[in-house]
């Protein structure tokens, strides 16, 4: 099993100290790609549970997104421990202060942290015209679920192919456009309640899309305000729930033109498009060609 004491080297002297826990495998890598701008790309694992220590020097905002599993964290020594699970965000600030991270027995945990230094983030926010909650130092806090789109751009980060100066202009450029979507849009905080609420009403949408669901239907058996439940459904997925009703129908008729012998009209009037014209109109916008010549391409 790899140490992860040896796998994150900030300047080559620099590393977390693995205070317990011998059977742990991972990586933790961290690239800066502006003056004051980096981030890290942790991927752990532990056979038993195991707690690691890393001092992290200036005065740093730290932006965590779990993108799988759960852990433990703190920062500062008299600090209680924070659980960070997956599909969250997380914001701490920190100066001069000691991170500890817990890794929980048997679990597996992925996660992106940006750091700005308080002049980064200050110049962040004076050109943008933003602001970002600022907490206690080293007050854990977590900010919102995930949305598609985070997780899109959490890829971005971590896998980009480009190399050299191009690279890191291209992942601060998206590091920005991350923090500024994430924790710095006039959104709202999505809890976890609302979120499980907001993907059974999707996933009750996927289950029969045809039905012709109103707003009204919708946020009743949610439990909501229809306004509430607008607002809670674009910040978990991204889109208003007419679009995501509008998509789910389009990938049902997708399904027919491939699988039957229906004619668009039947196809459209099967999915719940009130005329066939309407429903040619939205298929060709969502998939780039009309019905027809979609399935003369099969």
């Amino acid at each position: 099993m790899l140490n992860l004491a040896n796998e994150y080297s900030l300047d080559n002297s620099r590393k977390w100290l693995l205070l317990n826990g011998a059977d742990t495998s991972g990586k933790i890598l961290r690239s800066t790609v502006a003056e004051g701008v980096s981030y890290t790309h942790s991927t752990a694992f532990a056979s038993s549970s195991a707690e690691s220590v890393f001092e992290e020097e200036g005065s740093i905002a730290n932006f965590v997104f779990i993108l799988e599993g759960a852990f433990g964290l703190k920062a500062g020594r008299t600090s209680r421990w924070k659980e960070l699970s997956g599909g969250s965000s997380y914001l701490f600030y920190t100066k001069d202060s000691e991170i500890h991270r817990k890794l929980y027995s048997g679990c597996k945990a992925e996660a992106v942290i940006i750091k700005l230094s308080e002049t980064a983030l200050d110049g962040l926010l004076n050109d943008t015209g933003k602001s970002v909650k600022k907490s206690d130092p080293n007050n854990i806090e977590q900010f919102k679920c995930f949305s598609p789109y985070t997780k899109y751009m959490c890829s971005k980060i971590i896998s980009s192919g480009y190399r050299g100066l191009t690279g890191k202009t291209m992942i601060h450029a998206w590091i920005l456009e991350l923090l500024m979507e994430t924790f710095m849009a006039d959104g709202i905080t999505v809890n976890s309640k609302d979120k499980r609420t907001a993907e059974e009403i999707a996933a009750f949408i996927k289950a029969t899309p045809e039905t012709g669901y109103s707003l009204h239907e919708l946020a009743k058996s949610a439990g909501m305000s229809h306004t509430k439940l607008c607002r809670i459904f674009k910040e978990v997925f991204g889109i208003s729930v007419f679009t995501f009703i509008r998509k789910e129908k389009l990938n049902l008729a997708e399904k027919y033109l491939t699988d039957t012998d229906m004619n668009i009209t039947e196809i459209a009037y099967s999915t719940g498009f009130s005329s066939s014209s309407h429903f040619c109109a939205c298929f060709c916008k969502e998939k780039g060609v009309p019905p027809r010549e979609y399935r003369k391409k099969l």
